[in-house]
């Protein structure tokens, strides 16, 4: 568990230090209803998603305190563009290089991202290779979005706009602003 934690401080750090956080704000979502119901499934006590790329499923960790990323095979299957790598430093001041590429076009469910920036990842080389994941649906996608998560119905409902979600039913709601 240890070593997970660590690697989440690695995308972080990436995610903050990466040559430019405007890297990871580019990108679109398309919506086919004002609200969208996205299914989720656990494994290992950890939220997963079913992700569909150029016709094919993926598996990928739904994590709020990651960047998006993407595995090699991924990479290499679409022949991405490599935008730019940067060498990203641990918390054991290991030294790795990272390749940021985007993403044309994840379709989750219904709900359709384009052009999301994300971080190439060798997950067979991680700690997260035993949970047999393709990616991470992280921070900067989740962004773009108004997200409510249901777990006792395995479910994500997500929405671009924050009054399509009745408030008043939650015993508490926690108000995010972000700093530009």
């Amino acid at each position: 568990m240890q070593k997970i934690s660590q690697l989440f401080l690695i995308l972080f750090t990436i995610l903050i230090s990466a040559q430019g956080k405007r890297f990871f704000e580019e990108g679109e979502v398309q919506l086919k209803n004002p609200v969208e119901k996205i299914n989720l499934t656990y494994a290992s006590d950890l939220p997963f998603v079913k992700v569909n790329i150029n016709g094919k499923t993926y598996n990928f960790l739904f994590d709020s305190g990651a960047p998006t990323v993407i595995s090699n095979a991924i990479y290499s299957e679409l022949n991405l563009e490599k935008k730019h790598k940067s060498k990203v430093k641990d918390s054991q001041k290991n030294k790795q290089e990272q390749i940021f590429t985007q993403l044309p076009e994840m379709l989750v469910d219904n709900v359709m991202f384009k052009n999301i920036g994300v971080v190439v990842m060798d997950f067979n080389s991680s700690e997260l290779g035993c949970f047999k994941i393709d990616g991470i649906l992280g921070a900067n996608q989740m962004a773009k979005l108004f997200w409510r998560i249901n777990y006792s119905e395995n479910s994500i409902e997500t929405t671009k706009d924050l009054a399509n979600f009745d408030l008043k039913d939650y015993e508490t709601v926690i108000p995010f602003d972000t700093k530009t």
